[in-house]
């Protein structure tokens, strides 16, 4: 167990000629640490373990692995969990709700503690900023970032401290500032960094680019929590519905719906799926699907099922849109401060 930060880790003890691990590699169930000789692997899972073979080691799960998933496994594939555009929402949470309070007064002391020592305030500040995003509050993530560049200005440029800033203007649906940070020359080269820029590209309203940012962060996707692999799919299925890539649309809807965790999430990618119904000539489909998810509980997803549902009708039957246009006269009311508020003002 490593005493500083509380991971376990497995080690492979090599005997001679030197065996080097070149790069660090993470996978869903666990990362490989570049090393000078041996293996040593840190995993996410309880069941893992080392085992010695005749030319090497192999790691081993009782019912088999799941490395293999791992998207962009070609020569440029995979990304270290240090990378300025990871967000491990699991461990960076340092716990369950109910240790929340305690974590974060634990790791605000710290941060005060170390304020005047410039490398241990940079790591409990930035420690702090991790705990908060994890937790999704951004707004407290932000101005954490914003204390580390005020009094330690190196940091400012440094490629962890853009992407956390990135990341959380991202996540506060800062679209435009987002995309900036993100387009940082310290993140080039950071895939993982490329799937938060293609949202912010989304939020900007461009479709286009959120796709190619997509595409040079799809080799980090497969790091990331399976909720938020669904989040980042979701986001290309939408960008390419609008673009009417109607089959690129299904598939990272399919691929979203399979993947979430959450409820909202799920819907929204059924959501994505009965438009591309709609638009590829499967009415009955498309109509079954968003009757459904007009019963939702969110209120969201409610609106926007009716908003698609009405839009549809009208395409299909012209003798539909007095009706339609009275539920979207109805939605005014009900939904209101996004996209969706001005489509329906629009229609």
């Amino acid at each position: 167990t490593d005493p500083e930060v509380g991971d376990n880790i497995l080690v492979g003890m090599a005997l001679g000629p030197p065996s080097q691990v070149v790069k660090t590699r993470s996978f869903l169930e666990a990362t490989i640490v570049n090393s000078w000789h041996g293996l040593a692997v840190i995993p996410r899972v309880d069941d893992m373990e080392i085992r010695l073979a005749h030319d090497g080691f192999v790691v081993v799960r009782p019912d088999g692995l799941e490395l293999a998933n791992v998207a962009g496994s070609g020569a440029n594939g995979g990304f270290a969990t240090n990378a300025p555009g990871f967000v491990d929402f699991d461990n960076w949470r340092m716990g369950p709700q109910s240790s929340f309070v305690q974590n974060l007064d634990k790791l605000k002391r710290l941060a005060a503690v170390e304020a005047n020592d410039m490398t241990k305030g940079f790591v409990a500040q930035t420690d702090l900023a991790k705990f908060y995003l994890a937790w999704e509050m951004p707004h407290e993530a932000l101005g954490v970032v914003r204390t580390i560049k005020a009094t330690n200005p190196e940091a400012a440029h440094t490629a962890q401290i853009i992407g956390l800033q990135g990341i959380a203007q991202t996540a506060m649906l800062r679209g435009r500032e987002a995309l900036e940070t993100l387009s940082a020359l310290e993140l080039t080269d950071d895939a993982a960094s490329q799937l938060w820029a293609a949202m912010a590209a989304m939020q900007s309203g461009d479709p286009a680019e959120a796709r190619k940012r997509f595409e040079g962060g799809a080799s980090a996707l497969a790091g990331f929590s399976k909720e938020q692999q669904a989040k980042f799919l979701l986001n290309e299925a939408i960008a390419a519905y609008q673009l009417e890539d109607f089959v690129a649309a299904q598939l990272n809807a399919e691929r979203a719906k399979a993947l979430a965790t959450q409820e909202n999430t799920k819907e929204l990618a059924s959501l994505i799926r009965a438009q591309v119904d709609g638009k590829t000539g499967n009415a009955a489909a498309a109509i079954s699907a968003l009757d459904e998810l007009a019963k939702s509980h969110s209120d969201e997803i409610r609106a926007r099922a009716v908003f698609a549902k009405a839009m549809l009708d009208v395409s299909q039957d012209g003798s539909k849109r007095a009706a339609s246009i009275a539920k979207l006269d109805g939605l005014r009311y009900d939904w209101r401060g996004d996209d969706l508020e001005l489509d329906i003002l629009r229609n």
